[in-house]
């Protein structure tokens, strides 16, 4: 796991940013393009020593040959970008990690000496990529080829047709229900946790991904595709909208990896991990509000009840969103002990990039989180033109006429965007009309 992360002129942060990450679940908010993913790179980067993107086996002194590393800061020197790091394992105390970018190689040069056995790391990335680091397999491999480099790095394809050591979901789905062993139990009890029900109460637990035998579904296919039950019917799992297929991908990606850590620890002869640390780029990528508002809490119980159940097990969160509605599925999950809430700003004064530790609030719905410190959208989930019409109707109110903007000079004009940007039934109405009637003498 990871207790510190501080990046030097990296990405956009300059001079510095530092994070002290909590145990369990650790949230990170802010706008596009302030750093979000660059922490979650940096992270994975420090507990494996590879790039998440990267592909290329690492060797002293060689430039990275693929995939897209951490960049020093542009208005900065590139010898002046640093990645620092505490991490912890299998052993007590943690381990300082500290890398420095080389401008003359092009690449980052870091602490040497075995890094320290973090657990098992998985990273979700946006694209539906996944990255996956195992301790049993990965740890202080010399001998990797093109195939299988130090970490394995899965694209979407890759998840479901195999890459490497994984199979893929298709060949899996098959090879799991088939065998008696548990590996299909547990994957339709992950699923279980994550997909939401059909209708409350309802007996169908499994609801909208109901795992079912693969078969043939054109003539010319070779082998037979995994089938789910939707709300609309039997469904090839390849035909699964872009959300469905986000549930799926992880909820394969995370039994799978499990599975095969527990086959290759016992391999090598060591025990299993009892860490994961799972890197997660936008929680809501993909998913309906109805998955938005479940997916955490299922996925911090899938961690700790289905996958890591050995005494002494742990896992750590860290993830990204830019979504009102995730933050208010975990407002009676969270514990100010275990975790924390980061949110990134750019300062007006200087054009830096900060970050605040933002205490835990429960600020109620998912308008509530909108127009929180978090996500700062005083205006709510209105419209911009609905926000600018009740804008100019408060300035009115209160007398503030040189400030109401050109076409919304008049309490008619103003009422006239208001009746064409709101709702009859919105709640707003109240607070206008009591004035407007008063003001224009109309009933």
């Amino acid at each position: 796991m990871i207790s510190s992360l501080k990046l030097t002129n990296l990405g956009p942060v300059t001079p510095a940013l530092d994070m002290q990450f909590t145990p369990r679940l650790n949230m990170i908010t802010g706008d596009n393009g302030l750093g979000k993913s660059l922490i979650l790179d940096t992270a994975w980067y420090a507990l494996t020593r590879t790039w998440p993107h990267d592909d290329a086996p690492k060797a002293e002194g060689k430039p990275v040959l693929h995939g897209e590393p951490a960049l020093p800061n542009h208005d900065a020197s590139p010898n002046e970008a640093k990645i620092e790091a505490m991490v912890f394992g299998a052993s007590p105390g943690s381990k300082s990690f500290e890398a420095s970018y080389e401008a003359k190689l092009q690449n980052w040069k870091n602490s040497r000496g075995a890094p320290v056995k973090p657990g098992l790391v998985v990273y979700a990335q946006v694209d539906g990529a996944f990255s996956i680091w195992d301790p049993a397999r990965d740890y202080g491999t010399e001998n990797n080829d093109g195939d299988v480099p130090d970490a394995l790095r899965l694209t979407t394809q890759n998840l479901w047709t195999g890459r490497g050591v994984c199979p893929g979901l298709i060949v899996d789905w098959e090879n799991w229900r088939s065998n008696n062993n548990g590996a299909w139990k547990l994957f339709c009890s992950v699923l279980r946790e994550f997909a939401p029900l059909k209708a409350p109460g309802s007996q169908d637990a499994l609801g909208f991904l109901a795992p079912l035998p693969a078969r043939r579904i054109r003539v010319r296919d070779a082998s037979p595709t995994p089938m789910v039950r939707t709300i609309i019917g039997e469904v090839p799992i390849t035909q699964l909208s872009a959300g469905a297929k986000r549930i799926l991908s992880l909820a394969y990606a995370l039994v799978w990896t499990w599975l095969r850590h527990r086959e290759d620890a016992k391999i090598v002869g060591q025990p299993p991990a009892k860490n994961l640390v799972l890197l997660w780029d936008e929680v809501e990528c993909h998913l309906h509000p109805t998955w938005q508002r479940l997916i955490l809490p299922a996925l911090m119980r899938v961690l700790s009840s289905e996958l890591l159940t050995a005494s002494g097990s742990d896992f750590q969160i860290i993830a990204t969103t830019h979504a009102p509605l995730v933050m208010a599925s975990i407002e009676t999950t969270v514990n100010e002990q275990y975790d924390r809430l980061f949110d990134l700003d750019l300062e007006a004064e200087t054009g830096k990039v900060v970050m605040t530790v933002r205490p835990w609030a429960k600020f109620g719905d998912a308008n509530g989180w909108l127009q929180s410190p978090i996500f700062d959208e005083m205006s709510g989930g209105y419209s911009v033109e609905a926000s600018r019409a009740m804008q100019a109707a408060d300035d009115f109110m209160a007398g503030k006429i040189d400030s109401l903007p050109a076409g919304l000079g008049t309490a008619e004009d103003i009422h006239q965007a208001l009746l064409k940007s709101l709702g009859g039934s919105d709640p707003w109405w109240p607070f206008w009309m009591s004035f407007y009637r008063e003001k224009t003498g109309q009933l």
